[in-house]
């Protein structure tokens, strides 16, 4: 019994500087904190808590440009971004930082539209293809659901005649160029499934927009929150999750 507790007392002074030295160990963040319980799995995730920095591993922090903090859809203050419809963006790294170049993506949002308008959720146009998102959309004078995925004629994917609500929702959009769909989610309902040969981007260097367009136009007006962009296809059961995250 002596030994074994020598043994105990060795073995205790042997651990304790390895000990030490693992709590001081930065994590792979890059700060003393793990990542948001709900960022782990995203490349990229903006909750907005009180700034626009991506709060998975990864660093894609946002350049916030006129965009306000607001209250999200649970009354939390400092949650969310709005969007003034005229000069309002947040600049996302380049797009070959979300590791798309195999065409396969998702991007989930919550979004409060304050009318029909652009609605431009997100958006990059590096050259002649381009990929964007726009809700609330007046299309025509018809409100409507834009994805574009490559281009705006047969890289579209829409739904025209949507009623129009102010109030927060759940949209995600998703493209897979290996099983050849295109498809949106509200509010946790498939909506728009489009089967057919996905137009590929070639050009990966441009940064991805939010709440806005290119060239200064195609402004939003209203808010969007909690920002999970994944470099896959997610499932409708992981789509359920999300409208359901607290």
């Amino acid at each position: 019994m002596k030994r074994l507790s020598i043994v105990r007392v060795l073995l205790f002074f042997t651990l304790m500087p390895l000990i030490q030295s693992c709590n001081n160990f930065p994590f792979p963040n890059g700060n003393d904190n793990f990542p948001n319980d709900n960022c782990i799995n995203p490349v990229a995730c903006y909750p907005f808590n009180g700034n626009a920095k991506d709060e998975s591993r990864n660093h894609l922090h946002g350049i916030v440009n006129d965009a306000v903090l607001t209250t999200d859809r649970f009354g939390n203050e400092n949650s969310a971004y709005e969007f003034d419809g005229t000069t309002s963006a947040i600049l996302l790294p380049k797009l070959k930082a979300f590791d798309m170049s195999f065409n396969e993506m998702s991007f989930s949002v919550w979004t409060k539209m304050d009318e029909m308008g652009w609605g431009t959720v997100f958006y990059v146009q590096p050259d002649s293809k381009r990929m964007g998102a726009f809700v609330n959309y007046g299309h025509r004078g018809v409100n409507s659901i834009f994805w574009d995925h490559g281009n705006y004629s047969s890289g579209r994917a829409e739904l025209i005649g949507v009623p129009l609500i102010t109030e927060w929702e759940h949209y995600v959009f998703i493209c897979s160029k290996r099983h050849n769909y295109m498809r949106v989610f509200r509010n946790n309902e498939l909506v728009i499934n489009k089967i057919g040969t996905v137009i590929t981007l070639d050009d990966y260097n441009q940064v991805l927009n939010l709440g806005t367009g290119t060239g200064n136009v195609g402004h939003l007006k209203g808010k969007l929150d909690d920002i999970k962009i994944y470099a896959r296809a997610i499932s409708a059961s992981e789509v359920n999750e999300l409208f359901h995250e607290q």
